[in-house]
């Protein structure tokens, strides 16, 4: 079967205008909203390559000055010498020279013994200095000296810090040396049980010791019955120096008819004033020669 058809009329004239108007009414509203959109839309903005961050494309970037450069080499400290002699309180140069580590701050300078041994102490002058402006040398002073060391040399280093940091050591070998110090005492001429003055020279190899006390004391015993100096402490102040000392003469040993008698005394009190157990009584001593007067 034929799909069945429905029959349409022709549009009559007047329907035809109709339509035809409406579609150039709906055409030309059209066409106004179009142009109505275009007025309304924003110009473009022009944008400056300073506000981008950008540069203009075709144009070479802006030239930038380089950050200026700091020094970063690290402070070294050496020395034309290994090896040093000190003697006991009296200063010695260490030539030095000090490289690097500028901007880091000042730099304080120490020395000490590697060995694991204590009691020496060695003051370092100066003991703070500046990179780029340090001394060519600095003095070593040794302010303690435990016992000097019987082969001479023992290892120490000098060590550079920068803000409590250790930054550079030196090595170094040194011989600490003490001072030979002298008491004399000229002969005395006394009785038995009789108290006399004695004179005493002091003096001693070096003239850079601070100053010092001491008291006398018989170096054997046995020697108390005839040599007695008096208790008390005898202050040295410049060297050579000289003391009166009062001693008692006790018992005259042995036979009399020869009339002279010698004697040691301590000298102590040494290594506390001075520092060193060099100058214990029992290494330092003075001679007394006792003539027993008729």
């Amino acid at each position: 079967m034929r799909p069945a058809t429905i029959p349409t009329a022709p549009l009559r004239p007047v329907a035809a205008l109709r339509l035809t108007g409406m579609l150039a009414f709906t055409a030309a509203l059209l066409l106004s909203g179009c142009s109505q959109q275009e007025a309304m839309a924003p110009a473009p903005t022009a944008v400056s390559s300073a506000e981008t961050g950008s540069t203009v494309p075709g144009t070479p970037p802006p030239a930038t000055t380089p950050p200026a450069e700091t020094s970063s080499q690290p402070l070294a400290i050496t020395s034309t010498v290994s090896a040093v002699t000190l003697t006991h309180w009296t200063p010695g140069a260490l030539p030095l020279s000090v490289t690097g580590g500028e901007g880091g701050g000042p730099v304080t300078l120490r020395v000490e013994r590697t060995d694991g041994e204590a009691g020496d102490v060695i003051e370092v002058t100066p003991a703070t200095v500046t990179p780029g402006d340090a001394p060519t040398a600095l003095k070593l002073r040794a302010t303690r000296v435990a016992f000097p060391a019987p082969d001479g040399a023992a290892p120490w280093r000098l060590v550079a810090s920068q803000g409590g940091r250790e930054v550079a050591h030196l090595d170094l070998d040194i011989t600490l040396n003490t001072v030979n110090l002298t008491f004399t005492v000229q002969p005395v001429t006394a009785r038995e049980g009789q108290t006399a003055q004695a004179t005493m020279t002091v003096d001693a190899d070096s003239r850079d010791l601070p100053p010092f006390t001491f008291t006398l004391s018989p170096y054997i015993a046995e020697d108390e019955a005839s040599i007695q100096p008096a208790n008390r402490t005898y202050t040295v102040t410049t060297l050579p120096a000289t003391v009166q000392v009062p001693i008692t003469f006790g018992t005259f040993p042995g036979d009399p008819s020869g009339g002279t008698a010698a004697f040691q005394l301590s000298v102590d009190g040494l290594s506390d004033t001075l520092g060193s157990n060099r100058y214990l009584g029992k290494y330092v001593r003075a001679d007394v020669t006792w003539n027993l007067a008729r």
